[in-house]
């Protein structure tokens, strides 16, 4: 099964420490892309850099971000 995680909380301080492992699980798990949510402005750098970090690493889902 394809999986698009729709909406996710991967940029949470509670993955800061396990983030590589948790999103290559994913990835395993047949997620093939996700969307972090943020409804704070202030989390706009950290989903970028998460996102920037992880594009080009074909061993976790491709990663979309918003914030509203």
């Amino acid at each position: 099964m394809k999986i698009f995680d729709t909406h996710s909380h991967y940029n949470d301080e509670v993955y800061n420490n396990d983030i590589d492992n948790v999103l290559v699980s994913l990835k395993k798990d047949g997620v093939l892309e996700l969307v972090n949510i943020s409804a704070e402005i202030v989390d706009f750098d950290n989903l970028y850099n998460l996102t920037k970090k992880y594009k080009d690493n074909d061993s976790v889902p491709k990663m979309h971000y918003t914030i509203g």
